[in-house]
């Protein structure tokens, strides 16, 4: 493993070098091996109140080395902790256990915070999976790893009316000094919130504990750092059962290094029941404006909205009012003359959560999603799964679902067509394949197109009972989201 760690994306060199005597004639590929790295902020471990969980999914032809290691917060501990290490067969899905209800055996600290960082020999998917009852009512969280660090990290609303949290990993080995200006939603100055973090450390900030802050305000959020870092976003609302997760809004990050002027807002539930309040926040110090065009699963209508933001002003829309008639599921292009903060919260008066995930500043021919469970028996009524495509180009695209199960279980394939500049929602627990494959429970999925996608999962498990939304993890090469060509009001 190269002392370096470089993200995955980012240029690697390496030398081979063979002696005048051919004592070294060639390198193995054990010793030769480059790689990559997946990270999320946020782990917790509490043996009476949560199940945590990492789906992993290997889509190559080849089995993939791993190693899962945790980065303990407290320096009182170790700072870094190898939990499990091994290979993932080919076309396989996989997973390991941190916390599990009531089970004393983890070799996990209790009651203390990390990170997670998965490495591997080439690119996976990999995923949390969180259950936590509070003693009270079960939250589910679910969110991709991420495979990027940036200087900054953008939150267009979080709150401390609920249990909200901050969490960074720093991901080199140098010290990284971060500030979070938070920006109150009725207006004045920001309050900055200052932390160091070690190398290979997590940290974070709990909102509802910062007594500089003002108590039940919502704010707007820009995290700067003097070094690439990965942050992300926590919510709970017991009382509500209520939870989320989301990596949060990469600010200048490439391929976006003018800043998040083009975004998607992927796969919002927009029938009856559901509510989906958007906050868009302007950081900078000039007034911008931006677009919103709805593109729907059900109906071909497009909406288009325009919006003037000044200067460190927010506002939040609801993404489910004016939508079509006919209209099941909406991806919202959001483009802006300068960089703007969105955050969303999609909650379900029904299904009794919320979900959320980041808005995607980037596209890829190939997506992959770690986690994934439907229940043959209850398809449809207690367990409900879909994938969300948003294409952003003027060409039409192919794309292949693949569905991983465990080693040596055959792989089922999907075949879909998305119009361009076209939104296309496929609800898995609707999929004969699936819902005929005997044995069926847990399963990954791997999204492979002729174009640049966005691709979304969303997912609802009512016996935990609990629900999230993840953008996929890249796992081709990614490029910027095209500037608005006309086509199709985008």
């Amino acid at each position: 493993v190269f002392g370096d760690r470089r993200p995955w994306g980012t240029t690697k060199y390496f030398a081979v070098a063979e002696d005048n005597t051919g004592a070294v004639s060639s390198v193995s590929e054990d010793t030769s091996v480059l790689w990559t790295r997946l990270f999320f902020p946020e782990g917790w471990r509490n043996i009476a109140n949560v199940n945590e969980h990492v789906p992993m999914a290997n889509p190559h032809e080849f089995g993939v080395q791993y190693q899962v290691v945790l980065h303990y917060e407290n320096p009182a501990f170790e700072r870094d902790y190898t939990f499990e290490t091994g290979t993932i067969p080919a076309h396989t899905r996989w997973g390991i256990t941190t916390a599990l209800r009531g089970d004393t055996s983890i070799p996990v600290r209790p009651d203390t915070a990390y990170a997670f960082e998965v490495l591997t020999s080439a690119p996976i998917a990999a995923q949390l999976a969180r259950y936590d009852t509070f003693n009270i009512a079960i939250s589910g969280q679910g969110e991709s790893f991420t495979n990027r660090s940036t200087t900054q990290w953008g939150f267009g609303n979080v709150t401390n009316s609920t249990l909200d949290f901050l969490l960074f990993f720093n991901p080199f080995g140098q010290t990284a000094t971060v500030t979070a200006d938070f920006y109150p939603a009725n207006g004045g100055d920001p309050i900055t919130i200052t932390r160091v973090i070690p190398g290979f450390r997590r940290s974070g900030i709990a909102i509802q504990e910062m007594t500089e802050l003002p108590p039940n305000t919502d704010f707007s959020v820009v995290i700067t750092s003097d070094q690439p870092i990965a942050a992300s976003e926590s919510r709970y609302a017991p009382a509500q059962r209520k939870g989320m997760a989301a990596i949060g809004q990469d600010i200048n990050a490439a391929p976006n290094t003018d800043g998040s002027r083009e975004l998607v807002i992927t796969g919002i539930d927009v029938r009856a029941g559901v509510n989906s309040p958007a906050v868009f926040f302007n950081p900078g110090d000039a007034a911008l404006s931006f677009t919103i065009t709805g593109t729907y699963e059900g109906t071909s209508d497009v909406t288009v909205n325009t919006v003037v933001l000044q200067p460190k002003q927010r506002t939040s829309i609801e993404l489910t009012n004016g939508v079509p008639g006919g209209a099941t599921t909406g991806n919202f292009r959001i483009s802006a003359t300068s960089p703007v903060l969105v955050s969303t919260e999609t909650v379900d008066f029904i299904r009794r959560d919320s979900l959320a995930t980041n808005p995607a500043t980037y596209s890829s021919t190939k997506w992959a999603f770690g986690d994934g469970w439907l229940d043959p028996n209850a398809l449809g009524v207690n367990s409900f799964a879909s994938i969300s495509l948003y294409n952003p180009t003027d060409a039409e695209a192919t794309v292949t679902l693949r569905f991983l199960f465990n080693p040596d279980e055959p792989t089922i394939t999907e075949t879909f067509t998305v119009p361009a500049f076209a939104t296309r929602d496929i609800r898995l627990d609707q999929l004969t394949s699936l819902a005929d494959k005997p044995g069926l429970d847990w399963y990954s999925t791997v999204v492979t197109s002729t174009t640049q996608i966005v691709a979304a999962m969303t997912h609802w498990d009512l016996y935990q009972p609990g629900g999230w939304t993840t953008l996929g993890v890249a796992i081709d090469s990614i490029v910027a989201l095209p500037a608005p060509s006309g086509g199709g009001g985008v």
